[in-house]
């Protein structure tokens, strides 16, 4: 549990900490952060840490954390944990590993799926910006459910018999089309859940460049996220959500 911390800020000043540290014990080392703008905080960073493969570039672990609220928390310790108990136990000749910490320092700060834009970044990387003119048909079927007008108030009927509507939806448009339209991602409803944005977040494309410039080098690529994994070779997209 000496990993786990109570706070975006406790966190954040931790990482850099660490990451400092560690990037006086490696040649080349990197450390560094991107500032994301805000309405109600000045002060959220997206921050990271490059350590390079020493000899030979062959081999890139990326660890990122904080893509969704709370995860954050979990994120943030296991690199802690991964940066205390492995890394120096690793042979670094021809692995480089790359940390980014807290890629939603928004949601990350007041407990947020989304971005200040209501944005759901897990929906927002993409390497087509015709995806942002996707049509999402069952989220239109769905949206007077799904984004109720008006404050919220147990007193409204709506919202006394909302399970009583979910339930008529469901046997209007039937459950797939209900998952469908809740989970898939939509990029029409500003409002709404699970919203992609029309482009990429600022942190994205500040990040963008920055694991170009990282990645072009080393033959293959593994990225791990708290909630997903999967591996990426060499040549391709960069940012690509799963």
């Amino acid at each position: 549990m000496e990993y786990f911390h109570e706070s975006n800020e406790e966190c954040c000043s931790i990482f850099r900490t660490v990451a400092r540290e560690i990037s006086s014990n490696y040649t080349n080392a990197q450390v560094g952060k991107i500032m994301v703008d805000s309405m109600i905080a000045p002060d959220l960073t997206v921050d990271w840490l490059y350590v390079p493969a020493q000899k030979q570039l062959r081999k890139l672990l990326v660890l990122t954390s904080g893509l969704h609220e709370i995860e954050g928390f979990t994120g943030s310790a296991i690199q802690l944990i991964f940066s205390d108990k492995i890394l120096s136990r690793l042979s670094l000749d021809e692995l480089g590993d790359v940390f980014i910490h807290g890629l939603n320092p928004y949601g990350f700060k007041y407990f947020r799926k989304v971005t200040e834009n209501n944005i759901d970044l897990n929906r927002n990387c993409v390497i087509n910006p015709m995806l942002y003119q996707r049509i999402n048909a069952g989220y239109s079927k769905m949206s007077n459910l799904l984004i109720p007008k008006g404050k919220l108030s147990i007193d409204k009927l709506q919202y006394r018999f909302f399970h009583f509507n979910a339930i008529y939806k469901i046997i209007k448009e039937s459950l797939p089309i209900l998952r469908q339209a809740a989970l898939q991602g939509q990029y029409e409803y500003e409002k709404g859940i699970y919203y992609g944005g029309k482009k990429m977040e600022p942190q994205l494309v500040a990040l963008k460049p920055l694991l170009k410039t990282i990645f072009k080098d080393y033959q293959s690529i593994l990225s791990v996220d708290l909630h997903w994994l999967r591996q990426t070779w060499k040549n391709a997209p960069v940012l690509q959500s799963n």
